[in-house]
């Protein structure tokens, strides 16, 4: 399986993001939000950038996409506008995305070339693709599953759940077993009587087994698999994790239902990255702002922290493809009075830089020719380059800090702080 990365939007809480939709507009005003220059993302895979001009709504998603087997070689798509998110499936073929249209937040698939597009509705609550191929799977709001292979419409799936219960995450492990969280006694949401359980699932039958369960009202939301019988899963007290959520409580658990409390992270695809089939780095943090606590630090289960410069952070972490080396940002500590505005927070960011540590010798290195004001570190498939942006323009540079940042797309001038951000980058170019 090729790796993709999406991102969660809890980096980018400071903002309180995508809480106002923009109108949907026709292509060619969109277009012209972003420049972009393909050539410069030739062999470097296929990535979604998101550009919001004022950090308080949905932006406009374009693609860049590598052509293995016809010209021209690389090209970049406009998407939609009103975006939230997308993730790439494992094929490069399609993306899942997420826009404001009106006061409702719709789910589509949409062909990566922006050419197709599949329209799921309002309605999802949650949904994911599976390891390998384009296909996608999604639950909705009245306990429903669906499997949808576009082209091809969706088919609910014969999933037995309880009453009033709800598919409310899944995790694969490969194109045949998943663990899913579900929400049970839904109904009785707001009361604070609803609690979640995690089962594992053979996608190719209607039955799922409960391996662990929480008690009302409390939540668990899935990370990664770590082996084939281990998997990640915060705790959620009283179902409040948000994009604004503090850090949550972050177990291991055994397919015989055991558990072990491991740290304290963000629940998002940045803060648990599996090393070996017996260790993982975490992005440890227990504080809203990802600036703050001392608790925010990069640690190596069940070893230890990294150390990290005097007086720095480090954030966002993204595993090289020999799962030897860690792209960060590296950011100030600053007391918690200095953010007392908006123009302090854009401080902080232009201070942050890329950095890259060995997990075999520990050693930091900071890329200082990336520049300032990091976001998003990955890394191309080849180990040799990391996409990232910074500001307004997204770029890459030699993983080993050698030459000049490359810049692949600038978006206008903006108050706001990080306007562009990569929505979700698969390192290696699709047929």
């Amino acid at each position: 399986m090729r790796k993709r990365l999406s991102y969660s939007t809890v980096a980018l809480g400071l903002t309180a993001l995508w809480l106002v939709a923009l109108p949907v507009g026709r292509a060619d005003q969109a277009n012209a939000a972003l420049a972009i220059d393909a050539r410069q993302f030739i062999g470097m895979g296929d990535i979604a950038l998101l550009y919001s001009n004022n950090g308080f709504s949905g932006g406009n998603l374009y693609t860049i996409v590598n052509n293995t087997t016809r010209k021209p070689a690389v090209a970049w798509h406009f998407i939609e506008s009103g975006a939230l998110s997308a993730d790439f499936s494992s094929d490069g073929a399609w993306l899942a995305t997420t826009s404001v249209i009106g006061d409702q937040v719709v789910w589509s698939l949409v062909a990566s070339k922006g050419a197709k597009r599949e329209a799921l509705g309002a309605n999802v609550f949650t949904g994911a693709f599976a390891p390998f191929g384009h296909s996608f799977y999604f639950s909705t709001l009245n306990g429903k599953l669906y499997r949808v292979t576009p082209p091809a419409k969706p088919q609910m799936l014969p999933l037995h759940l309880a009453k009033h219960s709800r598919i409310a995450g899944l995790s694969f492990y490969d194109n045949s077993t998943a663990a899913v969280t579900i929400t049970a006694n839904d109904n009785a949401y707001a009361e604070g009587h609803a609690y979640d359980e995690i089962a594992i699932w053979n996608v190719n039958t209607p039955k799922l087994r409960v391996v662990t369960k929480t008690t009302p009202p409390n939540g668990l939301i899935l990370g990664p698999w770590l082996n084939t019988h281990e998997l990640f899963f915060w705790f959620d007290p009283d179902h409040s994790a948000s994009i604004m959520a503090d850090g949550l409580p972050l177990y291991l658990l055994n397919m015989n239902g055991t558990t072990l409390k491991i740290g304290h992270t963000y629940a998002n695809s940045s803060s648990v990255l599996p090393i070996t089939s017996t260790s993982a780095l975490l992005w440890e943090n227990a504080y809203r702002e990802f600036y703050l606590g001392a608790q925010n630090q990069l640690a190596i289960w069940p070893h230890g922290t990294l150390s990290m410069p005097s007086n720095r952070l480090g954030l966002f972490p993204a595993m090289s493809p020999n799962r030897r080396e860690v792209a960060f940002v590296l950011g100030p500590k600053w007391p918690s009075d200095k953010f007392t505005s908006f123009q302090a927070v854009s401080r902080w960011f232009a201070q942050t830089r890329l950095a890259v540590v060995s997990l075999d010798s520990g050693k930091v290195r900071a890329l200082d020719r990336a520049g300032s004001d990091v976001m998003n570190p990955a890394f191309a498939a080849n180990g040799k380059r990391i996409v990232f942006t910074a500001g307004n323009q997204a770029a890459w540079i030699n993983a080993n800090g050698i030459g000049a940042r490359q810049v692949f797309a600038t978006a206008p001038p903006s108050a706001t702080f990080n306007a562009l951000q990569i929505a979700a980058y698969l390192p290696s170019p699709h047929a």
